[in-house]
């Protein structure tokens, strides 16, 4: 939890007030990181957001840094459920192949 709060600079208690699910679905791509210092892993996860278009960019951050729940984020860019979760996954496969490639 230290290592999430920190990583998206919110405190731990609103971390774990907020719903736990959206960050697991990052949890098998950030957290077996454990070995790069905080401020690395910050510049990896910032890399990354430079290497996707500008859609995928903004779905992820409305996702995982701003941790707005999926229903909010289909309105948002007028997608199906469905798609947001197929759009999260590779992008989740795309997040745990870039930090493998930049270790």
């Amino acid at each position: 939890v230290r290592l999430m709060s920190e990583l998206f600079n919110i405190s731990a208690e609103e971390l774990v007030e907020r719903d736990t699910e959206i960050l697991s679905e990052l949890k098998e791509c950030v957290l077996t990181e454990r070995s790069f210092e905080e401020q690395e892993l910050e510049n990896k996860i910032n890399g990354f957001l430079g290497t996707l278009g500008d859609r995928e960019c903004c779905v992820f951050i409305s996702r995982y840094y701003e941790l707005k729940q999926m229903d909010e984020i289909c309105r948002e860019y007028r997608i199906s459920k469905n798609n947001l979760r197929v759009i999260l996954y590779r992008l989740r496969e795309k997040l745990k192949q870039y930090l493998e490639e930049e270790k």
